[in-house]
């Protein structure tokens, strides 16, 4: 068979497989990798339905019998196994179910291990499955839930080109979540999740429930602060501290605002994103009639970007603004009062 395969000529292939797995089934996991290439192939060229349809089921048998006589091989086949369905099912209604539960089961065992394409699709069998009523709303968010944090898990510890198609399979199932037209709406995460989270510091559900409410635009709620400070400061980040900050600071809890901007400053080796930080540190001191500590974090934040033209506005703003009070205004001479503006 192996000489057959070797010419692409697959039909001829088939009868010394079989005798191979009917007479030598724990030979070795070759013939079922080869195997499960050779009824790929027929599949794809076979014009009749029948056919296709045998040489489809005997290449999933082939990953089943491998995981039989060779069980070591069962993580990365049962994925192997999903993906190959995938291939001839993702465009079948009546096989939607069936790919799901493939996907699924290969879910359970990899978990974040799972490839991108591979999570991906799950999510795509997801909402097709929820689109013709064979799943949940709930099944959906919690599936939408575990796949964004096995991404999440995946971005850990890898090179900025990986990260950026990570990024890119996330874009996509959040299409696929909201392709399916799932309300998430904050109600429905305060009450179905909120009690998870306070009965203790859950990381993985804290960022379930934060996931969601930005999904669901839920910014205002005081649960989406509370799951943000448990990630936080489980797992540092820039984008999860300027959140926190940029809270803290509508509310006007300057103090804690201040520590979280700082705290993304360090979290992130962007000049321009620092410059930003220590910006948004000068906007509360001046909103605090701070003038002098205004000025100094505005000159903090030309120290990490120099070209950042909003440090250079701010400190002409305070300038402009002092004029009428302060040390510079003695009211002796209206020039030496004005001199302000050329500074300014």
């Amino acid at each position: 068979y192996t000489d057959a395969l070797k010419i692409k000529n697959y039909e001829a292939t088939k009868e010394p497989l079989d005798w191979l797995l009917t007479n030598t089934p724990d030979l070795n996991p070759s013939i079922y990798i080869n195997g499960v290439k050779i009824y790929e192939n027929l599949a794809k060229k076979e014009t009749d339905a029948t056919k296709k349809e045998a040489y489809i089921q005997k290449g999933l048998e082939l990953h089943d019998l491998r995981i039989t006589y060779f069980p070591k091989s069962k993580n990365n086949v049962v994925e192997r196994k999903a993906r190959f369905g995938y291939i001839f099912y993702n465009k079948n209604k009546d096989k939607y179910e069936e790919l799901f539960s493939y996907f699924q089961k290969a879910f359970e065992i990899k978990q974040s291990k799972l490839s991108m394409g591979s999570l991906v699709a799950y999510m795509n069998m997801t909402y097709k499955n929820y689109l013709y009523k064979k799943i949940t709303e709930t099944q959906v968010i919690d599936i939408y839930s575990a796949i964004s944090e096995a991404l999440d898990e995946q971005k850990k510890s890898v090179s900025e080109a990986k990260r950026k198609k990570i990024n890119k399979s996330a874009d996509t199932i959040d299409r696929l979540l909201t392709a399916t037209k799932v309300e998430i709406s904050c109600d429905f995460v305060k009450e179905k999740l909120g009690p998870k989270l306070n009965q203790g510091k859950d990381v993985n559900m804290a960022k379930q429930i934060f996931r969601l409410m930005l999904k669901g635009k839920c910014l205002d709620n005081p649960l989406v602060l509370k799951a943000a400070s448990i990630i936080q400061k489980d797992e540092p980040t820039y984008g999860v501290a300027k959140f926190l900050a940029q809270k803290n600071a509508q509310k006007q809890n300057d103090t804690k605002a201040i520590e979280y901007f700082k705290e993304a400053t360090s979290l992130t080796n962007n000049t321009t994103e620092k410059a930003e930080m220590y910006i948004e540190i000068t906007k509360i001191h001046v909103k605090n009639e701070q003038k002098s500590i205004a000025r100094n974090t505005a000159r903090r934040a030309l120290s990490f970007d120099p070209t950042y033209a909003d440090a250079y506005e701010k400190i002409g703003d305070l300038y402009f603004s002092s004029y009428g009070s302060g040390p510079c205004y003695q009211e002796q001479s209206q020039i030496e009062d004005r001199l302000v503006f050329i500074a300014a």
